[in-house]
């Protein structure tokens, strides 16, 4: 194979794994805020040091809420060098940019940039908690 083509191979795996993690949190969500909460924690930037009790805290969530993420698949890729303003410096991992439609019972339908990591074979989101 070449180079491309190894390149490309592996930004379509991480996409399946960046989906994956996004539908996740989604579904989190139909069982209740703890789950969602807890979700965030397991499944956030290691950097990031965050636990369930702190996104508690820092998003204040009403229980009831609903949010589903949809991840432009088509968008995904490579973002080396990348500098996560939370942590301060380039995170651990193979960092990936993409676009996200999220839709909330919370909020107003957003489209969004956001940034995942695929660290030992497992993506992570960067969700700030303080």
């Amino acid at each position: 194979m070449s180079p491309e083509q190894v390149a490309e191979q592996e930004r379509e795996h991480a996409t399946d794994l960046i989906a994956d993690l996004w539908r996740g949190f989604s579904d989190s969500w139909d069982t209740g805020l703890a789950s969602a909460y807890q979700y965030m924690e397991e499944h956030n930037h290691p950097a990031m040091g965050c636990t369930a009790a702190d996104y508690e805290s820092y998003y204040q969530f009403v229980e009831g809420t609903e949010l589903e993420i949809i991840v432009d698949q088509d968008s995904v890729e490579l973002d080396e060098g990348w500098v996560s303003p939370a942590i301060g410096d380039v995170p651990e991992g193979t960092i990936y940019i993409f676009t996200i439609n999220a839709t909330s019972t919370a909020s107003q339908p957003e489209l969004l940039e956001v940034h995942a990591a695929i660290l030992d074979g497992e993506a992570f989101f960067f969700y700030e908690c303080r």
